[in-house]
């Protein structure tokens, strides 16, 4: 079962900052599918689960 903290959307910014890369880099990820995203509202807003992000950077640890 996942938590609340788990659930918690993220803003394409808030994780380009998380991980020192750029917005462009962040955007890239999603659109590669490396990075699932969920589209927000009538303005379908690009937001990110904290526990998708989690398992990419623990997936992107282990082939580094």
């Amino acid at each position: 079962m996942s938590t609340a903290a788990e659930d918690e959307l993220l803003t394409v910014d808030y994780v380009a900052k998380k991980c020192s890369v750029s917005d462009k880099t962040v955007r890239r990820w999603i659109r590669e599918g490396a990075l699932p995203c969920t589209l927000v509202g009538p303005a379908k807003r690009i937001r990110i689960a904290r526990s998708e992000l989690a398992k990419m950077l623990r997936q992107s640890q282990k082939t580094a």
